[in-house]
Formats: structure tokens, sequence, C-alpha cells
């Protein structure tokens, strides 16, 4: 869940999950909203098909599920209803214009009256000022970020900063940054001591939620945070999620060097079939990505430059687009000048290869080795060039 949060109406209530966030057996939501300026246009954008004239939730939580809803939308007024079974971090979106992206609105769903204020920027495509009331959780997760900003002092210090900046004030600048420094100790130590002595917050399960380790030592330590939780948050669908999470992140680190190549076969740009066992004997780079990210996009000129360099010593590549449009995808192909063999079955993030890797964002790669085993992964820029030329500066140079 990488994001940028938008942290809506301010106020801190030390609110538990026992005391507030439990949710009363038949009891329902009712979510209003007043948008200033925002229409709905029918169009799709990354896996999502709109319609014109509806707004959507989703991240509602109901039977031990996630679910979508819908609402009319006119002159920027919506109503949900329904029921939760516990809070969650539900997203409101439309799609206002013709951009691909949608305008999103993030907040803290419960069985409450809550209402959802603003005014649609289209230039910014975002709710300027959104106010949200009626949350308790939500009001508790604004309320810990703004009390832990104001006594470590980052609020002051970030005022003072665009001061001195429009100032061009240098020397004030080079201060308030070493300021800010200790400022973000504060800040941390803050979070840490509210993050230990609320065990019942379900807003601390949440920010729990929102990392998951890479490192096998960090899944430990997740763990070990997740058993100081209340029994009943632990029992709760977000530990459950976060429970899978560390299960599938261990899983994922079992798919890295050492490890045999797990094959699979997918069509090419001309329908015919690709295994990756048809480079057997061979160095080939396995490359997941897509023509609507940007980090993939940004990266293919890497690419190209490692296998223009070391084709002729043996290196092979083999891309896997996570597209659902062939149009969008042959079109990237083209405009990033990529010659190697690009395939995909067009199925987005339920990619079978993807599947199989436990592709969890892109862009992603491993380098196999010519006996199938995998030998690196995660290789990006320089690091991407310096692997290769360890390997075939030592001679391990595969007949083609």
């Amino acid at each position: 869940m990488n994001s940028n949060r938008l942290f809506f109406f301010l106020g801190f209530i030390l609110f538990s999950l026992t005391a507030s966030g439990q949710q009363v057996k038949n009891a329902k939501y009712t979510l209003t909203g007043n948008i200033e300026g925002l229409v709905s246009k029918a169009g799709y954008a990354k896996g999502k098909n709109f319609t014109a004239g509806y707004v959507y939730l989703s991240g509602i939580v109901r039977n031990g599920a996630y679910t979508t809803d819908s609402a009319k939308l006119t002159d920027g007024r919506f109503i949900f209803t329904g029921n939760v079974d516990e809070p969650s971090m539900a997203y409101i979106f439309c799609k206002p214009g013709e951009r691909n992206s949608p305008v999103v609105l993030m907040m803290f769903l419960e069985n409450s009256n809550i209402s959802v204020t603003g005014k649609y920027s289209p230039d910014e495509n975002s709710v300027k000022d959104p106010q949200i009331k009626g949350s308790a959780v939500q009001d508790e997760y604004a309320g810990l970020f703004e009390n832990a900003n104001n006594i470590s002092g980052r609020t002051e210090i970030r005022r003072q900063y665009e001061v001195a900046m429009k100032k061009n004030d240098t020397a004030k600048l080079a201060a308030l940054r070493k300021e800010g420094t200790a400022a973000m100790e504060k800040y941390t130590d803050y979070m840490r001591e509210y993050t230990s002595t609320h065990p019942a917050s379900f807003v601390n399960l949440y920010l729990l939620s929102d990392y998951i380790p890479r490192e096998e030592s960090g899944l430990t330590e997740l763990e070990n945070e997740l058993k100081k939780f209340d029994k009943q948050l632990q029992s709760s669908f977000l530990a459950k999620n976060i429970i899978s999470a560390i299960a599938d992140q261990r899983k994922r680190l079992q798919i890295g060097p050492g490890i045999q190549a797990i094959d699979f076969s997918q069509p090419g740009v001309d329908g015919k079939i690709v295994k990756l066992s048809d480079y057997a004997g061979k160095y080939v780079l396995l490359d997941f990505w897509a023509s609507w990210c940007g980090p993939c996009r940004a990266e293919n000129p890497n690419v190209l430059k490692a296998y223009n360099t070391f084709n002729k010593k043996g290196l092979e590549i083999l891309s896997v687009s996570l597209d659902e449009n062939r149009a969008a995808w042959l079109k990237a192909v083209k405009a990033d000048k990529l010659p190697w063999l690009q395939v995909s079955d067009l199925k987005g993030w339920k990619n079978e290869a993807g599947s199989k890797y436990m592709i969890q964002s892109i862009p992603e790669n491993f380098l196999i080795d010519p006996n199938g085993k995998i030998v690196a992964k995660g290789l990006r820029g320089e690091q991407l060039h310096k692997e290769l030329e360890k390997i075939f500066h030592r001679g391990d140079i595969t007949s083609r």
C-alpha cells in the first residue's frame, strides 16, 4: 500500500478499537459527500472501468472480504450506505475528465454517519481542503500526525522554512535543516511511544500494515509487533491480511539467487508461444514491466543499453508485460525501441508468469544463468551493468 496519504479532518482523539472501532452487529454507515465542481465521465484507467455520473467507494470490508460500491454523482453530491465488519482505509474515486488517472480521496470508513466535503481542482486533479467528519478512527489518524508534528516542532520548522525559501535566506535554511534532523528524531520517538501504549488502536494496526519488510529479520520483527496488540485486533481482517502478506513475502524471498528458475510459456507479439526454457544454456534477463508503469519506462533505456553492450557476449532478454491493453503494450515496445522478445497474456497483475514469480511491484527482473538458476534479482541502473560486467568479464560467455 505505496502511496501519498491525504490527511483530512484534524483533531486528536485517543480512541481505541475496543471503545469505538469495534463494529456493533447490524450497525451501518451513511457516507454523504459534497465535492464542489466534481463531475464524472465514462472511461478506463489502470484496470478500472468508469461509468459517467457515478462515484465509487472501494476498500469496504464486508463479510470477510474487500468490496467496492458505486453511487450516483449529481452536482458533486453522493451518498453511500452499508455496513463494514471493521474500520478500513477506503477510497472514494471517479474519473472527472479526459485524463487517465482518477481523482481519489482516502479516508477511514466505519459504521457511523460520515460527511465528506471539499472542492475539486481540475488543474491538480484533486480535492482541495477536504474535510471528513463523523469517523472517530479518522480523527485519531489525523490527530496522531498533527500532534507528532507539533510536539516535535516539525510544523513550526516547516513554516519557517517556507519563509526562508521566499527570502532566499541560505543561512537560515541551513540552520533549519539541522533543526529538522533533531525534530525528526522527536517525531519518531513520539510515534513509537504512541504505538507502544495503544495496543487496542486500529490506527496503529493500519500503520503497521502500511509497510511489509523485504528481509526475513524485518518480517520476524513485524510478527512480534502483531503479538503486542489486543486479541480482538489480532483476529481482525486487517491483521489476517498482514499475516498473509508476511507469508507471501517469505515465499517471495525463496525466489532468488541460487533457486531454479520457474518455467512458463506465454504468447509473443506475433501470437507464437515462447517458453522461458527456450533460453536454456544462455544467460537471460527475465524482465517484468508494463506500458503504464512510469518507472519501467524510465528504466527501459538502461535495459536497452545493457542489451546492446552484452548481447554479443551472450546475454538474452525476455520481457513479460503486465499490460491488459494489447495496443498500449505494442505501442510502448515500439516507442522504447525494444528489440528482444516480448510476451504477455494480457491479464495485468494476474499475469500467470508474474504470479509464479510473485511479482508485487514493477519493474522487477531476474538474471538466470545457463543452468536455469537465478543468480541475481532486482538489478536496476548501474547495478545491472556491474553485475553483467562481472559475469562476462570472467568469461561466462555461452554459445549462441
